[in-house]
């Protein structure tokens, strides 16, 4: 099997190589442009919300603070190009560093060499960054008292967990011989560092500038091509309590301007076209929506649809260039896809984000394959497919048959299906041939029929009346095999997440579509694998591997469950993690094959995919690999606007 990836790997590599350079693109397919125009002001509509902007806080996996630390504010040891994983958008890059980091051979040392003369923006355009600015970073991410969303994706590193516990305030295996250089030492093989040195916490941090403030946002010392307009007056030799916030920074949204000290000739990996970027924040009005209103979901989905439809009218009439506000209507996406006039007007791409159900191996009958296979077999995935395609309020989708999103693994997978499955389509009856060779079909008939498949606790999300039609998707396939389901419907206020995320709740499968979905904090496998079926990390709340793979019989007992066992991937992915750059996609990909052939812990239901349609002032676009959005420093406008 890893012979045959390794050699996908070399195919797409030199298809890669001879396809040439990354062109700027607008649209889903899109057209390269010449020599875009630099100049003007990028108007964007948004839902902000408070923390986007602070490194520490920001979950670079989803919404768009993410995408504004990356293409604008700041820059970490390791970044991306901002265009599609078609175009090497999910290849890590040197960004700050000078080059891929040193790895020693047991893979536990790695020494990251820093350029040379970039400096910080105002008030600080006089200081250089330097190494221990990204360790003053990781110290604040470590802090227990800063509540960063990356807090756990550190503890590899020697001396972090220290921190983390609150028993020491300096991590011991970060060094710094000179100020160009960090050297990391590592408890443990993680040859996927560099994507996490790619998380937006990692970002430099100087001196002072973070002290006192719980949302450093307001504050942010640029490293990228903007910052918040009136950095400049930022004063930090006040008392934090009394420092003002830049003035591009408030609650009505945020304006960015070009940073006098960012040189282009140390970044090529930001264009950076526009001079100016403001963003208006939609949020407020929600707010404001929902506190003149009696109910928080009337509130909600009435303000909701109001702001998609304007949204659509002010990009259509440019008073905006781009709305992130909400999801673009499909009305209106499908309108520009079928205009030739207007489906340039479109940037898009591929999103790291995947939808399945899961089944919990500790409770039978889904403690056999067989059974497991048999469900998917008989389940319309298809059907799925068109009611989200159908869906004004959803993402388009593409049907899945594997786990991780293809970015995260090079699209070795990209055509891949299981060998036991022939169509996303319903096919009952290799489902109850498969269903014949479990021991829960006593009699041969394909159907479940032991005593213990006539009542399976299948969770159902409660939601809205189109969303139902899921879910009797599921139940009809679970009836087709044999089982009888005892459905609960839970909403979000009756616990849902909570019972779905605890190893000891003993539902069989569910149907959650606004909970069962992931998306990756960076384009590497490691960020799937390890928290969704690694077994070390199971905790008793909240916790990510719902199918319960690698869960000791200890663990099992303890939580209530009469299986001896569950299947294990924890070597496997041992294996993956020692590995380092490249090698890792098709090692993660081989991992993918095999949990979908042998383990079938989850039905993978579909990848999402995302066009954003923008103003007839936008010439030229590229779609964010990394974010799932439109790169904002990508975005060219056409000449003269203003």
């Amino acid at each position: 099997m890893r012979k045959q990836i390794v050699a996908l790997a070399a195919v797409l590599a030199l298809a890669a190589a001879c396809t040439g350079g990354e062109g700027e693109r607008r649209g889903s397919s899109g057209s390269p442009t010449l020599e875009p125009w630099r100049g003007g002001t990028l108007r964007i509509a948004d839902w902000l919300v408070d923390g986007w902007l602070d490194p520490a806080i920001a979950w670079a996996g989803y919404g768009t603070g993410a995408e504004l630390l990356r293409c604008c504010l700041t820059r970490t040891l390791i970044s991306y190009l901002g265009v599609r994983a078609e175009d090497g958008g999910s290849e890590p890059r040197p960004d700050l560093a000078a080059g891929m980091p040193e790895v020693s051979t047991d893979g536990l040392t790695w020494t990251f060499r820093l350029k040379e003369g970039i400096r910080y923006g105002p008030p600080f355009a006089d200081m250089e960054v330097v190494a221990q600015d990204i360790v003053r970073a990781l110290e604040r991410t470590a802090d227990p008292d800063t509540g960063a969303v990356y807090a756990t994706h550190f503890e590899m590193i020697e001396g972090y967990e220290a921190v983390l516990e609150g028993r020491a305030s300096t991590i011991s295996g970060l060094e710094v011989p000179e100020p160009h250089t960090l050297v990391v030492h590592l408890t443990e093989p993680a040859g996927d560092l560099v994507h996490r040195f790619s998380l937006p916490t990692t970002a430099p941090l100087p001196e002072g500038a973070a002290d006192g403030h719980p949302n450093y946002g307001p504050f942010l010392v640029s490293t990228g091509p903007y910052m918040l307009d009136g950095s400049a007056a930022l004063d930090f030799s006040q008392p934090p309590q009394e420092q003002a916030p830049a003035a591009g920074y408030t609650k009505e949204g945020f304006t960015f301007v070009r940073n006098p000290s960012w040189d282009p000739t140390s970044d090529p990996l930001r264009p950076a076209y526009v001079d100016r970027i403001v963003i208006v924040n939609h949020h407020l009005e929600w707010r404001e929506a929902v506190r003149a209103s009696e109910g928080f979901t009337e509130a909600y989905n009435d303000f909701y649809y109001d702001l998609q439809a304007r949204s659509a009218g002010e990009v259509e009439d440019g008073t905006v260039d781009l709305s992130l506000s909400t999801i673009p209507s499909a009305e209106q996406v499908g309108r520009y896809r079928g205009d030739p006039l207007l489906a340039d007007r479109l940037i898009g791409g591929s999103q790291d984000r995947l939808y399945f159900t899961a089944f919990n191996l500790a409770v039978p009958p889904f403690d056999d394959v067989h059974v497991r296979r048999a469900v998917s077999l008989a389940l319309d995935k298809a059907g799925v497919v068109r009611l989200i395609n159908e869906d004004p309020d959803w993402l388009g989708a593409v049907g899945a048959n594997h786990i991780a999103p293809n970015g995260t693994e090079a699209f070795l997978l990209a055509t891949y299906r299981p060998s036991w499955s022939s169509t996303d389509e319903p096919d009952p009856a290799a489902a109850r041939e498969e269903m014949r060779r479990s021991a829960y079909d006593q009699d041969g008939d394909g159907r479940c029929d032991a005593e213990t498949c006539r009542d399976v606790e299948v969770i159902v999300e409660e939601t809205e009346e189109a969303l139902h039609r899921w879910s009797a998707i599921m139940s009809e396939a679970l009836e087709t095999v044999g089982i009888h389901p005892r459905v609960r419907v839970l909403g979000y206020e009756g616990g849902l997440l909570e019972e779905l995320l605890s190893p000891s709740a003993g539902w069989g499968t569910y149907f959650c579509i606004y909970c069962n979905w992931l998306a990756t904090d960076f384009p590497g496998g490691s960020s799937v694998f390890i928290p969704m079926f690694y077994g070390p990390n199971i905790t008793e709340s909240w916790n990510y591997n719902v199918s319960l793979l690698g869960a000791t019989s200890e663990q099992l007992r303890a939580w209530g469950y009469a299986v001896d066992g569950v299947p294990s991937v924890d070597e496997r992915i041992k294996g993956c993690q020692r590995l380092v750059g490249a090698a890792q996609g098709p090692c993660w990909a081989e991992l993918d094959q095999y949990l979908m052939e042998e383990v079938v812990p989850w039905i993978p239901l579909f990848f999402t995919e995302a066009d954003f349609p923008v103003s007839e002032r936008v010439a030229s676009g590229s779609f964010d690999q990394r974010t799932g959005l439109p790169a904002l420093d990508r975005i060219a406008l056409v000449p003269g606007s203003d």
